[in-house]
């Protein structure tokens, strides 16, 4: 715990005290978020992390369509690496991010034809270095996309988005979370439903 960050380990006592989760507000918190559940996985709490994780969807739900991510995605994308094992579901979602990003930045500016940029390959590298396994995994989603992004020069950027979209933000929630026992949804399900008592209830009042 030495090498953690003091306010990301004052996150982490705030929840497990008051049970207080930092907001999703955007571009500012995902550094905070990131690091946070880097942290929660690490110490295999994996509420946390998964309450974390829904955080991090919501805000790159919010900032879906915002030029410049790659850019602001890349810097965050090798410590998420470092911090994480290959089968992290943070660097599962990071992945859907990044070829979420190649391609709308693709079919924005079309660059000369590539896909991607050589200014945003060549970052890609300089991770790929030290976590090869992103890189592959990151160009082996890449390639089936490319026929369907030659299609995307004759779409709107929108259209080209909807499947990542589809994938990231579907209400299949536990898609990017890790269970040991059950999910802290289906608690809130279970709160939300109604009981036998209240359900004979509300029978009796329509009769």
């Amino acid at each position: 715990m030495l090498d953690d960050d003091p306010v990301t380990f004052e996150r982490l006592l705030t929840w497990v005290y008051a049970r207080r989760m930092p907001q999703a507000k955007g571009t500012a918190s995902q550094k905070l978020l990131y690091d946070l559940y880097i942290m929660a996985e690490k110490l295999c709490m994996f509420d946390l992390a998964n309450r974390t994780m829904d955080r991090i969807r919501e805000c790159h739900e919010n900032t879906f369509s915002i030029s410049g991510a790659t850019d602001r995605n890349l810097k965050y994308v090798g410590d998420i690496c470092d911090g994480t094992t290959p089968s992290s579901p943070l660097r599962n979602f990071m992945l859907y991010i990044m070829v979420h990003d190649i391609n709308y930045a693709a079919s924005k500016a079309r660059h000369a034809g590539l896909l991607i940029s050589r200014e945003h390959l060549m970052k890609i590298w300089d991770i790929g270095q030290d976590h090869p396994e992103f890189y592959e995994d990151l160009f082996a989603r890449l390639l089936p996309i490319v026929p369907a992004w030659i299609q995307t020069l004759r779409s709107t950027p929108d259209e080209a988005l909807a499947d990542t979209r589809d994938v990231l933000f579907s209400n299949s929630m536990c898609l990017f979370h890790k269970h040991l026992t059950g999910c802290y949804l289906e608690e809130h399900e279970e709160k939300a439903a109604p009981s036998p008592e209240q359900s004979q209830s509300a029978q009796t009042d329509t009769q």
